[in-house]
């Protein structure tokens, strides 16, 4: 199940919450130009852990929310909240990368399938209409960037297990930045020899060794690739913090660090792996730059 919070800056303001998964839920809003679109989803977040969040926050003795109200107190008080059931068009029981796909295309898509209808078709995702609008586009997850529920918004793939066709498709839909971790699906073969040259090549150039390995079953190097599009490569917080233009950002291997982990080392000062909410503040500074403005995918 997906929570998604939609916020639609710059001429108007809307904030919607959607969890689990059936066709979308029209929403009248104001008839203005809209100029920036973020999507905040939290992947699993469902309307039971909303309600117990809401419990919490109201009445547990000790609350850490000292004022007892939440984001979506303020959301009811500032704006609207929906709520959708996008359960994939196959099976009772959804997965995130049929929910993330009706999200992102507007069909009911099948159980597992990224960026296709229940028919197998592909249609135009979010980053495909909104680079086709002019706007700069942007990917930014703490799971990895090949992972069902980013993919979904740039890639069509039959199953959600493809993360190697994903990671090409990644590249051929070239949002503006993409943060996250994964690497590994873009990296060739070769690079699990230790001892080979482009092993030692890109351990030189990622900074990462123990956990450089591909899940590639080719020669193809889309780190290389990416850079022949004119991406800047980032693998770590500074580079990231450094980059100014398009940028691919892969700060890890398999995944990046838990909740729990990012929250006990984001004050060590030799921390190199961004946290969540430092990807985000970037990719807004890179996409803002675009003044027919931008949609930024956040989970």
């Amino acid at each position: 199940m997906l929570k998604l919070i939609v916020k639609l800056s710059a001429y108007c303001t809307l904030s919607v919450f959607i969890s689990s998964c059936s066709p979308l839920t029209t929403i009248e809003t104001e008839s203005k130009p809209v100029k920036n679109v973020v999507l905040i989803i939290g992947d699993g977040m469902g309307p039971q852990q909303v309600g117990l969040l809401l419990s919490y926050a109201r009445q547990a003795p000790h609350s850490v929310l000292s004022s007892r109200t939440t984001a979506f107190d303020r959301m009811l008080e500032q704006g609207r909240l929906g709520l959708s059931l996008t359960h994939a068009a196959d099976t009772l029981v959804t997965d995130s990368a049929a929910s993330a796909t009706q999200l992102a295309i507007g069909f009911p898509a099948g159980s597992e399938m990224i960026g296709l209808d229940q028919h197998g078709n592909a249609q135009e995702n979010i980053i495909e209409k909104a680079k086709r609008l002019g706007k700069a586009t942007g990917l930014v997850s703490d799971t990895r960037i090949t992972h069902a529920t980013p993919a979904a918004f740039a890639a069509h793939q039959t199953h959600r297990s493809l993360e190697n066709e994903i990671a090409e498709d990644l590249l051929q839909a070239e949002p503006d930045v993409m943060f996250s971790a994964g690497f590994n699906n873009w990296i060739p073969q070769q690079a699990n020899d230790k001892d080979s040259p482009v092993h030692k090549r890109l351990t030189a150039l990622t900074g990462h060794d123990s956990d450089l390995v591909s899940q590639r079953k080719d020669g193809k190097n889309l780190l290389q690739m990416a850079l022949n599009k004119g991406y800047e490569l980032a693998f770590n917080k500074q580079q990231m913090q450094q980059s100014e233009g398009k940028t691919l950002g892969l700060f890890a291997g398999p995944a990046m660090q838990n909740g729990i982990a990012e929250t006990r080392s984001k004050h060590d000062g030799g921390r190199t792996e961004p946290t969540l909410a430092e990807m985000s503040v970037k990719a807004l500074e890179i996409l803002s730059k675009n003044e027919q403005g931008f949609f930024l995918m956040i989970e």
